[in-house]
């Protein structure tokens, strides 16, 4: 058996973007290659999968279930590039 783990993608983030919005987010490695992001508060939930490029505009996310709105794909590829540009200076 091989067993490949990645610390950096087991990630938990709680943080505000500037608008009022408070949001909290579990990272997790997806066996097929990209990063589930969990999002969750009281009154929403989503489920997403977070695909790194080389630049900001490169990466992709998809929402796969739940509530799925502009706002929360916006702060949620603003703290996956955060995460993502931490993990390349600790690599």
């Amino acid at each position: 058996m091989r067993i490949k783990i990645s610390d950096w993608a087991n990630s938990y983030y709680c943080f505000e973007v500037g608008d009022g919005s408070r949001y909290t987010i579990h990272l997790t490695p997806c066996e097929h290659g990209g990063i589930y992001v969990i999002e969750g508060n009281v009154t929403n939930n989503s489920l997403w999968i977070w695909f790194e490029g080389e630049e900001v505009q490169d990466c992709e996310i998809r929402h796969l279930c739940g509530n799925n709105n502009d706002y929360t794909k916006r702060a949620i590829l603003k703290i996956m590039w955060f995460h993502h540009s931490e993990r390349m200076k600790h690599e």
